[in-house]
């Protein structure tokens, strides 16, 4: 019963958006929107495997930084310097307004602010802006350190 009712509230939602967007197109004209990515509305504790990718990043990232910005990767000075010391990490994944859990997410200090079951994207915001976190995104294959100087993608 609970799945019909949201079924029916997604169709009145969809109708509803494909009324108001066939409102401003002119004769002969139609907008087709294929995927639009939604925002993330908070971000939780990574599972051991999705951990386990990122943490494989870090390294990957912390190696390439060794070789120097021959190799692709941002002077010293851009990153936080506990990403590739010993320290331990956090490692958070998004989750997305409609409760799909997403592949990208933050690495982050352990400055035992973590200890939530979610961290909303304000501090998550703060702690990206303190440099306590950084960005990391799937490509579909491996995970990605984004390091802190690179775009970003509005999520947070």
């Amino acid at each position: 019963m609970l799945t019909a009712r949201l079924a029916s509230f997604a169709m009145g939602c969809a109708a509803a958006m494909v009324a108001t967007a066939g409102a401003g197109i002119g004769a002969g004209q139609q907008t087709i929107v294929l995927w639009d990515e939604l925002r993330t509305a908070f971000y939780e504790h990574a599972p051991s495997h999705m951990a386990a990718g990122m943490g494989s990043a870090v390294r990957s990232y912390c190696k390439a930084k060794v070789k120097g910005p021959s190799a692709g990767v941002d002077s010293a000075a851009s990153q936080p310097g506990w990403l590739c010391a010993a320290s331990r990490h956090r490692y958070l994944r998004n989750v997305y307004l409609n409760g799909a859990r997403g592949n990208h997410g933050l690495v982050c200090d352990d400055t035992g602010l973590f200890n939530f079951r979610y961290i909303g994207v304000d501090l998550a915001k703060e702690q990206v802006t303190a440099h306590a976190c950084v960005f990391v995104d799937f490509d579909g294959s491996a995970f990605q350190v984004v390091p802190s100087s690179g775009p970003n993608d509005g999520d947070t």
